[in-house]
């Protein structure tokens, strides 16, 4: 009787096993979408591999330029913009008169 049995789920586990390719579907599937991604974007992909150590070069001087020019500064930095000279003499602020008015206040008197 026991042999019986082995044979049974042997002749089981044969049946239910699949083929090669109905297991491996998924790397198969993601090995030829990267070998189609590859062949179809190969001129891109060489132009931009060609190009990549002059622009890695450029950015990289670009933001140490940068910076030791910022750790060589000897002055303050603020918020107001550049190109004041003698503002006084500019007479930006002489006879000026702000008045504000609100049109939504009903129980505010300014007379």
């Amino acid at each position: 009787m026991p042999l019986e049995e082995e044979k049974r789920t042997k002749e089981q586990s044969k049946a239910h096993s699949s083929p090669w390719y109905k297991k491996l579907w998924v790397a198969v599937s993601v090995l030829g979408f990267v070998c189609f991604t590859l062949i179809v974007n190969a001129p891109v992909l060489l132009l931009n591999l060609e190009k990549l150590p002059g622009d890695t070069t450029r950015v990289v001087d670009k933001f140490l330029g940068w910076y030791y020019d910022d750790e060589d500064w000897t002055g303050f930095w603020s918020s107001d913009p550049e190109g004041y000279v003698d503002i006084e003499d500019m007479e930006l602020f002489g006879d000026v008169r702000l008045e504000l008015n609100s049109l939504n206040c009903s129980s505010c008197d300014f007379n």
